[in-house]
Formats: structure tokens, C-alpha cells, sequence
């Protein structure tokens, strides 16, 4: 029998088992990261993007005769001609990609740094291969969302599978990425989670632990769910309405921002047999004086386990809702807003870069690469998705390798040092080198 604690706003569902996917990051500032040990058995992706599947083949996603006239929608779509993503050239712009002919909402990269996932409101999912950044071309595999559009997605650890919640059911379905006999890549639609929230999904991740699922809502409501789409815990926030919700990279905690000041942390605790046992609150982050709009994890997770404390306070103007991001390595915040990205050094909160007018429109979604080296953005009316180059963190790894070089006593380290130094600067001024 399910059972409601009215002092921490949880709906307790005594339900067995699950294993999920994917993580997420919080700047207050703390830091923290879980590489994941797991990687594909025996098992290259390489040959996904196959260069025949750029033909947006419509019909690979398990959808029967019953959608026929979501079918017609496609074909119709893929006749009409769309203008090219408008021209921008910024010396901190590594690439564009194109290929959706509706505005992107969401983005997220896999865990092994080698895809990128974009879900856009032409109905469409598109799987991005990103040792093709570089490349003139850029090969990609594509699904359809049939009857409704992805709102947010996020990768499996195993890239092995993706889910995205619908923006007009506001449920969640789950797609198995596979191969075919020739060995090019295949998208199927596996099945959809059971409609629970009311309202919009404004938050959606896959532990990297592989253990469970989280969805947060616009209202009040964040669910726990096993893979299987069983709900394991309902939760209140108590937060008067949602603003953003995600899980740490050690895939522990729950956390969640919304109108009220705070933001809210909940562990996710599991048997030693990995079944699942409850969530409980764990922690409050206090001392912003208004609304949170957004927050993110570090890769560091060292310190999630103490009494929380403000490290650091810095200040950004931005002219309504943000979005704000911290590099895997902790060297670099991103906060967009608008169509304007501004980036900070996370050493002392100084702002470094701003680009304006990223996108043709209000931002959407913005998101690092594992490396650190890149961030992507999403939104506008560009129906694009950007990479951009990370120097406020090769100018932070600069300023790092000098101090550090300068405090060296031996020899053996002063060589390490000076190599990694002489790596980052050439890194930094190949980048400007060739916008010249």
C-alpha cells in the first residue's frame, strides 16, 4: 500500500528493481564527477553513421498502419523547402549542425563522449556522430517521434538507448539504438512509460548508475521510475511550481529548484542487492534570495556526502530565465540566457567570454562535452544545433599548469608540466589561428 509523508512531501511506492541511465551536474558551487567504468562489450558504434542513412529514412521506427497520417505529416514535411540556418562566424564557433527543419529543445551528449542526441519540435530525433565535428559533413542517424515531439532527452550510459518525454502527452518513451545486418546503425521506438504527470516535463535523465529514471514536471511533482516504467517514488517538492530538476554524476542524489529559494536534495538509496529501498530528503541549498532557475552538478562528488556551505557567490546579469552549466573538469561555467552565453572562470567567478546572439532566438538547452573541451547549444529558430569551443578552460588549464610548473621541485614533474602547458597553449592558439 503506497504511503504519503505530508512533512517531506513524498509519495513512498513500495515497487522491486530498476537500472537507468545517464547524469547531470550543480553549481553552488560544489564539484564532483563519476566517469563510467562501463564500456560497449565488444560492441563499435563506428559504423552507425552510415552515410545512406543521412536519407531520413522515415520508416525505421517500429510505428504501425494505424499512424499512417503521422506519416503523411513526414513526407510532407521532408518536400517543403526550408531555409539554411543563417550564416555565424565567431572565432569560439567550431561547428553547426544541420538537418532539422523545426526548432532543436533539447540536447544531450553520451557519457562515452562519442554522440550527441538532439530532439527538435519537427518530430524527429537526430544521433550525432561527434568525431564528424570537425568534418564538412555531418552524418547523423534519425528517428520519428510518432503523434507528439520530444521535449527532453537523455542518453543511456550503454548507449545502448534514449528517452525522451513527450511535449504533448507529457509522458515518456524509451528508443533502442542497434544495428542492422550490414552493420549501419537503427533507431526503434521500444515502448511508452504509463501517463503520470499533469503538466509539462521540463526535467528528464537516466541515472549514470543505470539504476533508475527521474522526471520532473512543471508543476510540483518529480517521479522516480524503473526502467521498466514502474513508478518507485512520487515526490511533492513543495516548491510551488518546478523550475529544473537533476541527478548527480554518482547518480545518489535527486535535486530539484523551483520558486521558492532553496534548492532541494533527496538520496536515492538502494539495497546491497541493488533493489530498490526509498527516497529520503537529504539536504537544502540556501542563499539566493529569489527564484532558482537552474543549477548543476560538478563531476566532483567528494563533498556531496557533507554538511553543505556556500564556496563561492558571483553575479551575472541576464535578462530573464538562465540556464547555467559547469564543465566536467571545473574549470568553467557557462550561463545562457537569451540568445547570449556568457562564460566564467569557476576559480573566481570573473566573467571571461560573452557570445550574443547565439541562436535566432531564446536559448533552449545548453550542454558539455565529457571532455570539457566543447559546449553545445540549442534553441532559437535556427533549427541548429552549435559547438562551441571551451577557451575560458584552456586559459583557466594555462594559468593552472604555470603555478603549479612554478611551485614544481623536481625535475621529472617540471618536464610533465611543461608538456601539458606547451599542449594547452598550442590548443588555444590553434583555435584563434584558424578563424584568421
Amino acid at each position: 500500500m503506497a504511503g504519503y509523508d505530508a512533512e517531506t512531501g513524498i509519495l513512498h511506492v513500495p515497487i522491486v528493481i530498476f537500472t537507468a541511465v545517464v547524469g547531470i551536474v550543480i553549481t553552488i558551487i560544489c564539484i564532483y564527477k563519476q566517469k563510467s567504468k562501463e564500456r560497449l562489450e565488444n560492441q563499435s558504434y563506428d559504423k552507425l553513421f552510415d552515410s545512406k542513412q543521412e536519407k531520413d529514412n522515415d520508416g525505421q521506427d517500429g510505428r504501425d498502419s494505424s499512424q499512417t497520417v503521422s506519416k503523411k505529416r513526414v513526407k510532407l514535411a521532408s518536400t517543403r523547402k526550408f531555409p539554411s540556418p543563417p550564416a555565424l562566424t565567431h572565432p569560439l564557433l567550431l561547428t553547426t549542425l544541420k538537418g532539422h527543419i523545426g526548432d532543436v529543445i533539447d540536447i544531450d551528449f553520451s557519457i562515452n563522449a562519442k554522440y550527441l542526441a538532439s530532439t527538435s519540435e519537427d518530430r524527429s530525433v537526430r544521433l550525432w556522430s561527434v568525431k564528424e565535428f570537425k568534418s564538412k559533413d555531418h552524418k547523423y542517424l534519425r528517428v520519428n517521434v510518432e503523434l507528439d515531439h520530444g521535449s527532453r532527452i537523455s542518453i543511456s550510459p550503454d548507449v545502448r538507448a534514449f528517452i525522451v518525454s513527450l511535449g504533448q502527452a507529457n509522458t515518456i518513451r524509451v528508443f533502442k539504438i542497434g544495428k542492422k545486418a550490414d552493420g549501419s546503425g537503427e533507431i526503434t521506438h521500444a515502448y511508452d512509460f504509463p501517463l503520470k504527470h499533469k503538466n509539462e516535463i521540463i526535467a528528464l535523465n537516466i541515472a549514470p548508475t543505470g539504476k533508475y529514471i527521474m522526471s520532473c514536471s512543471k508543476d510540483t511533482t518529480m517521479i522516480i521510475w524503473s526502467l521498466k516504467g514502474e513508478i518507485l517514488c512520487q515526490i511533492d517538492t513543495l516548491q510551488v511550481m518546478n523550475t529544473y530538476a537533476a541527478i548527480s554524476p554518482c547518480g545518489k542524489f535527486v535535486a530539484t529548484s523551483g520558486f521558492v529559494s532553496d534548492v532541494k536534495l533527496w538520496e536515492v538509496e538502494f539495497t546491497k542487492s541493488d533493489e530498490y529501498s526509498k527516497v529520503s530528503r537529504a539536504m537544502e541549498l540556501k542563499g539566493h534570495q529569489a527564484a532558482v532557475y537552474s543549477f548543476n552538478f560538478s563531476d566532483d562528488v567528494s563533498r556531496l556526502d557533507q554538511d553543505p556551505r556556500c564556496i563561492m557567490t558571483g553575479s551575472c546579469h541576464t535578462p530573464g530565465f538562465s540556464f547555467i552549466a559547469l564543465s566536467p573538469d571545473g574549470r568553467t561555467v557557462a550561463i545562457a540566457s537569451g540568445t547570449r552565453i556568457d562564460f566564467f572562470f569557476a576559480s573566481d567567478a570573473k566573467l571571461d567570454e560573452t557570445i550574443k546572439d547565439v541562436h535566432g532566438e531564446m536559448l533552449m538547452a545548453i550542454k558539455w562535452h565529457p571532455s570539457s573541451k566543447y559546449l553545445a547549444s540549442a534553441g532559437g529558430n535556427d533549427r541548429s544545433v552549435r559547438i562551441w569551443h571551451n577557451v575560458t578552460g584552456l586559459k583557466a588549464t594555462i594559468i593552472d599548469l604555470t603555478n603549479r610548473l612554478r611551485r614544481a621541485t623536481s625535475e621529472t614533474i617540471k618536464e610533465r608540466l611543461q608538456l601539458q602547458l606547451d599542449d594547452a597553449k598550442a590548443s588555444l592558439a590553434g583555435i584563434f589561428e584558424k578563424n584568421k
